[in-house]
């Protein structure tokens, strides 16, 4: 079964011409805020939670989450998230609550 990760990686490598132009910078940290956000809701976690599962600062994940953060989208840090979501709680399903993540 798909999830948000999942979802993601086949929409942002997409190997078309037009995949540049068009989806801006600002689009794309907001699909990954958003991706992050839910996933993050649907394990049941807090940023706090987050944060301590991941060892990234709150104030970073929340920046991300919102989109708000300098220069390009952080591609590094939504795969060390997704790394440890998935190694963590493995023993859940993918989508606990049965949603998906992205239509």
């Amino acid at each position: 079964m798909k999830d948000g990760f999942d979802h993601l990686k086949e929409w942002f490598f997409r190997e078309d011409d037009v995949n540049e132009s068009r989806y801006t910078i600002a689009s794309v940290k907001g699909f990954i805020g958003d991706c992050i956000y839910k996933l993050r809701q649907q394990y049941g976690l807090s940023i706090e939670g987050l944060s301590e599962m991941t060892g990234f600062e709150e104030d970073y994940l929340d920046r991300l989450e919102e989109g708000d953060y300098d220069g390009e989208p952080d591609l590094d840090a939504f795969e060390n998230i997704e790394k440890i979501l998935r190694e963590r709680l493995s023993d859940k399903e993918s989508d606990p609550k049965g949603r998906q993540v992205l239509s």
